[in-house]
């Protein structure tokens, strides 16, 4: 062999051995460091899906927000009902999916006070009781973490909410819990779109071998699949849009300053924006008109 054949061979080697540790890396990313704990809610999930499961699907599948609105202002929805649908839609389907990093323990609570509120309170949000949740960069006070999916942020838990955070709780969202993303929004390392250290390897709710994209995998997944309303991701160059596509959505990146920052642990800190995911551009419209600093009504 000569010499350029020796230097072909050594380099289809370390192409390879590359290549053979990828796949090896992506069979160990399925266990979680954290598996979703059902337990604040599974008595209340039993009940759920044993009487009213069936009904709630065929009033939220296909549905906006504003539709969403519409039936629980006519009494024919609770918000703790919608909250309960889309947590047993995650306990059947998020294993497989990976999705979400954590639930948030208090989800039903908020979905109570919603509820509670809703006859009293005139003033009332335009994500009044609708559950939504939050990519795992973006800061949530405890009892949430916020990881960025990476073992070493296992434990890290805020002290406040990220500013966009603080907004939607004040439009009247509820906080499902935390969105899965590629490890770090996708820097540091060499596992595919939408893997990370604390769920696993998300996956496509259309076919598995379909690549998720990143690094706002987990907030195209589930809200493609039904596991939430809609979702806030964020985007550095292509983390929106590009699982949006990839996962049968809608998203979009606001222009720098029109979503708050702050809260938002960053990629590149100029050019990072955080923006809606959602099944529809009018819900899309609303989530970021819920976060926008400017109160611009954008629906």
């Amino acid at each position: 062999m000569d010499r350029l054949g020796r230097i072909y061979a050594i380099l289809l080697v370390l192409v390879l051995s590359q290549l053979v540790g990828k796949l090896s890396a992506t069979e160990d990313l399925n266990p979680r460091l954290r598996e979703l704990d059902f337990s604040p809610f599974q008595k209340s999930l039993d009940r759920f899906k044993a009487t009213r499961a069936e009904e709630i699907h065929d009033l939220v599948i296909d549905a906006t927000i504003s539709d969403l609105q519409a039936a629980l202002e006519a009494g024919r929805l609770t918000s703790e009902e919608l909250t309960l649908y889309f947590l047993d839609r995650i306990q059947r389907f998020d294993q497989n999916l990976r999705s979400y990093t954590e639930l948030n323990p208090r989800a039903l609570q908020e979905a109570r006070t919603a509820d509670a509120s809703r006859g009293k309170d005139s003033k009332r949000g335009p994500l009044h009781g609708i559950p939504v949740n939050l990519k795992d960069n973006i800061d949530t006070r405890a009892p949430l973490h916020t990881t960025c999916g990476a073992e070493i942020l296992l434990n890290h838990s805020p002290d406040k909410d990220a500013e966009l955070v603080t907004r939607l709780r004040s439009a009247g969202a509820v906080i499902l819990g935390k969105a899965s993303l590629s490890e770090f929004a996708g820097a540091l390392t060499m596992d595919p779109s939408g893997a990370n250290a604390v769920s696993g390897a998300g996956v496509n709710p259309y076919a598995p071998e379909l690549d998720v994209s990143g690094s706002s995998s987990g907030s195209a997944i589930s809200t493609s699949a039904y596991l939430t309303t809609a979702s806030v991701g964020t985007e550095t160059s292509g983390s929106l849009i590009s699982p949006a596509s990839q996962n049968g959505c809608v998203s979009m990146k606001p222009s720098r300053g029109v979503v708050s920052g702050t809260g938002v642990i960053p990629l590149v800190r100029f050019q990072d924006s955080a923006g809606p995911v959602a099944r529809n551009v009018t819900d899309a419209a609303i989530m970021l008109a819920a976060m926008d600093q400017a109160d611009v009504d954008y629906a």
